[in-house]
C-alpha cells in the first residue's frame, strides 16, 4: 500500500553542505576534497535542527507501526563549472522507526527536473545507494542514501536555480520481491554555490534552499484491476493470439477541468516471456514429471518414462520397408530424435526440443476447452518454485524470481528486461493484430476448407486504437451495453472481468471521476494441446488431457506520471503508486477429440460437395431429372411391354 511521508524542513543540512561553520553549528568537514558518501548518517544530523528544534535522537525511536519519514534532501558541491562537478551528488536521509530491512542497492527516488515552480519537465525512476546506516543501539533506525546516475540529468539543470521535484519513494526490503513507494511531493529548490564551487570569490557561499510542496496523483489498487484481451480463442485451428495487456483507475475530475485532456501516460516494467507452462490432468504423469523440474535432462533421457509432444505430423513416406517414415514435432520434451528401428524405421524431429520443464502444474478432471489457471495460482506457483529451486534469478534492480520460469524472447519490436515509455493517446494509437493466424500451418483438411473459402477467425476490435480510453458519463453506457462478450471486445478485456470492471467504472462515475483504461502492450500468447507419450515417444498415448501456454509478463509494472494537454499548454503530474507484477490468467486451448473432428469435417466436406454439384448440374437439372426418371422407369417399361407380348400371344392361341 502506498503510504505518506512528512518531511520537517533540516535548515542546519546546509552546513555539511557548505563545508564551513554557521553561527553555533559547528561543522567538522572543511576539507573540498571531502568524500562525502563516507561521512556518518548520525554525524551529518547532530546539531542540526528540524523545525526549529535541535535534533535528538530520542525523539526519533523505534516504532513497528510508524512508517518511513524523509528528512531531508541534500544537494552536495554542485558548480556550473565542468571541471569542478567531481564531488557533486545528491543525497537523501531516512528515518526508519520500524528498523525495515532495506535493501543496499534497490531502492529507487522518482525525480524530476523543473524549469519552474509549477511542474517538473519529465520524471524518471533513480536508484540509490546506502552509504551509510546508523549503528550501536540506534542501528539501522537512520539511513544515508546516494542517488545514483545523476549525471543523465545534470546538462538539464538550471544553474542558477537547481529544482528537484522529489514525487516518492521506492523501498525494498530483503525477504521481500514488492516494491512499496512512499509519497513525498516535495519541490526542493537551490540558488548559488558552495564555497569554491561557484564563480566569484572562493571564500564565501552564497548557496541557499528551500523547499514546497507540489500536485502528485496517487493511484492504489492496481493488482486487482488488470485486463487482459486474447482474439480467437475458441477457434481451435489457431495457436497464436494477440494480447493486450492493461489497466485500469479513476482520476478526479479536477485534473482534467485544470489542466486539459489526458494525452500521455509515461510507465517503465520488466518484460520477459514464460517457458511453456505444462498443465495436465492425469497425477501419474504429473508425479513422474515433477521430480525433474528444473533439471537439464541433455534432452532427452530414458530414465523418464513419458514424452511431451505438440504438433505431431506423421509421414509414411510410401516407399517399401526400408524407406523411412518420419514423426515430426512443433513442440517437444524428453521425446526420442532420431531413427528408430531397422525394418520399417521412423525417422523422429522436432522444431523446438527444450530440455527442462519448470512450468507444470496438475489439475484433476476436464481441462480441455479453455480451461483457465488464474494469476493468483500462477504467482503462486512462482513463489513455490523459487523456495524450492535456487538456480539463476532475474535481476531487476532486487533479486526477484527464478530464471528457469522466462526466456527473453518477448517478441519482434519488445525488449526483454527494463523498459520504459511514454504513450501518447494520439502518436502511439496500435493495430493490435501483429500476430495474425497463418494458413500455411494449417492441416491438409484445413486447407481442403479454404478452397471452399473457409478461412481464420479475424477480430477488427484490435485495430486503431488508443493506449489510452477515457469512461465517463458521456460514455459509460454504451461502454457497457450488451453480452459481456461484446463489451470484452469493445473494451479490450476478458469476458470474466467485463463484472468488475463494469462496477469499478459506474461507482468511480458516479462520485464524479473519470476511469482511465491504460492498454499498453501487445504481444503474442500461445497454446497448444499436448500429447502425452510413455517409453518416450514410441509407445501408446497415455490416458488424458494436457496442453501448453506461454505469454509475455511485466514484472515491477510501475505508472511514472500523466501528462495532461490544455490547448497545447502541457502540464505533467507524476503518480506514485506500488509497483505491481502483472501475470495474467492463462487458458488452454479448444481441444476436440481428432476422430470426432475428422468426421465432422468429413461431413461438412460431403454436404458442401454435394450443393456445389448441384449448382454445376442446376441449368440441365430438368433434363437430368427427365432422364434420371426414365432410366427408372425403363426396367418397368420393358417388363409391361414383355407382359403385354406374352399376354397377347396367349391370346392368340387360345383363339
Amino acid at each position: 500500500m502506498t503510504k505518506k511521508i512528512t518531511i520537517p524542513a533540516i535548515i542546519v543540512f546546509i552546513a555539511a553542505i557548505l563545508i564551513y561553520s554557521i553561527g553555533s553549528v559547528s561543522v567538522a568537514y572543511a576539507d573540498s576534497e571531502l568524500e562525502f558518501d563516507k561521512t556518518y548518517v548520525l554525524d551529518d544530523l547532530e546539531g542540526s535542527a528540524v523545525d526549529g528544534v535541535p535534533f535528538n535522537v530520542a525523539d526519533y525511536p523505534y516504532s513497528v507501526n510508524k512508517d518511513a519519514e524523509m528528512l531531508s534532501f541534500v544537494e552536495y558541491c554542485y558548480s556550473p563549472y565542468d571541471n569542478l562537478r567531481e564531488n557533486y551528488g545528491l543525497y537523501i536521509y531516512l528515518y526508519n522507526p520500524a528498523l525495515l530491512d532495506v535493501s543496499d542497492s534497490s531502492c529507487m527516488v522518482e525525480l524530476g527536473i523543473g524549469v519552474s515552480t509549477e511542474t517538473a519537465m519529465s520524471y524518471d525512476k533513480y536508484y540509490l545507494k546506502i552509504v551509510s546506516k546508523s549503528t550501536g543501539i540506534e542501528a539501522n533506525r537512520f539511513i544515508k542514501f546516494k542517488v545514483l546516475g545523476i549525471n543523465n540529468f545534470i546538462t538539464d539543470l538550471n544553474s542558477d536555480c537547481r529544482q528537484y521535484y522529489i514525487s516518492g519513494l521506492e523501498l525494498v526490503t530483503y525477504g521481500s520481491v514488492e516494491a512499496v513507494e512512499y509519497e513525498v511531493s516535495q519541490l526542493y529548490s537551490f540558488t548559488g554555490y558552495a564555497k569554491g564551487y561557484g564563480p566569484g570569490s572562493d571564500n564565501t557561499s552564497t548557496l541557499v534552499w528551500n523547499s514546497q510542496k507540489f500536485d502528485s496523483i496517487e493511484i492504489t489498487g492496481l493488482s486487482d484491476r488488470q485486463t487482459v484481451y486474447r482474439d480467437n480463442l475458441n477457434n481451435e485451428n489457431i495457436t497464436s493470439h494477440n494480447q493486450v495487456n492493461g489497466v485500469y483507475f479513476s482520476l478526479d475530475n479536477k485534473y482534467f477541468l485544470d489542466y486539459g485532456y489526458l494525452q500521455k501516460i509515461k510507465a517503465d516494467w520488466y518484460e520477459y516471456r514464460t517457458n511453456p507452462i505444462i498443465v495436465v490432468n492425469n497425477n501419474d504423469v504429473y508425479n513422474a514429471l515433477k521430480p525433474w523440474l528444473g533439471v537439464d535432462n541433455g534432452g532427452y533421457t530414458d530414465s523418464l518414462n513419458y514424452a511431451l509432444v505438440a504438433g505431431r505430423v506423421y509421414t509414411n513416406n510410401g516407399g517399401g520397408l526400408l524407406t523411412p517414415g518420419s514423426q515430426h514435432y512443433s513442440w517437444s520434451y524428453n521425446a526420442f530424435i532420431g531413427k528408430s528401428g531397422t525394418v520399417t524405421p521412423i525417422v523422429y524431429s522436432s522444431d523446438e526440443q527444450i530440455s527442462k520443464l519448470s512450468w507444470l502444474l496438475y489439475r484433476s478432471g476436464d481441462i480441455s476447452n479453455n480451461y483457465r489457471i488464474s494469476e493468483n495460482e500462477l504467482k503462486s506457483y512462482i513463489n513455490q518454485y523459487n523456495s524450492s529451486h535456487q538456480n539463476s534469478i532475474i535481476v531487476d534492480g532486487s533479486v526477484k524470481y527464478s530464471a528457469d520460469l522466462f526466456n527473453s524472447n518477448v517478441g519482434a519490436g519488445r525488449s526483454a528486461g527494463h523498459n520504459i515509455y511514454e504513450f501518447d493517446a494520439e502518436a502511439d494509437k496500435f493495430n493490435f493484430v501483429e500476430y495474425d493466424p497463418d494458413s500455411s500451418t494449417y492441416n491438409s483438411w484445413e486447407r481442403l476448407l479454404g478452397a471452399f473459402g473457409w478461412s481464420a477467425e479475424k477480430t477488427t476490435a484490435l485495430k486503431n486504437q488508443s493506449p489510452i480510453f477515457i469512461i465517463d458519463g458521456s460514455n459509460i453506457e454504451s461502454c457497457f451495453i450488451g453480452s459481456a462478450s461484446e463489451v470484452a471486445e469493445r473494451l479490450l478485456c476478458d469476458v470474466d472481468e467485463v463484472s468488475s470492471f463494469e462496477t469499478y467504472c459506474r461507482s468511480e462515475v458516479s462520485r464524479g471521476k473519470k476511469v482511465v483504461h491504460f492498454r499498453f502492450a501487445c504481444t503474442e500468447y500461445f497454446a497448444k494441446e499436448v500429447e502425452v507419450y510413455k517409453d518416450n515417444g514410441t509407445g501408446a498415448r497415455e490416458e488424458g488431457q494436457a496442453f501448453l501456454a506461454q505469454e509475455n509478463v511485466f514484472l515491477n509494472f510501475d505508472i511514472i506520471s500523466l501528462t495532461f494537454n490544455d490547448n497545447g499548454v502541457q502540464h505533467v503530474v507524476p503518480v506514485v503508486m506500488d509497483p505491481v507484477d502483472i501475470i495474467s490468467d492463462i487458458v488452454g486451448p479448444v481441444i476436440l477429440d481428432n476422430d470426432e473432428w475428422q468426421e465432422v469435417l468429413k461431413i461438412i466436406i460431403a454436404i458442401l460437395l454435394g450443393v456445389i454439384l448441384l449448382v454445376l448440374l442446376y441449368p440441365i437439372l430438368p433434363y437430368l431429372i427427365k432422364g434420371i426418371v426414365w432410366v427408372i422407369t425403363l426396367p418397368f417399361k420393358l417388363i409391361k411391354s414383355i407382359i403385354n407380348v406374352v399376354s397377347s400371344e396367349s391370346k392368340n392361341k387360345r383363339e
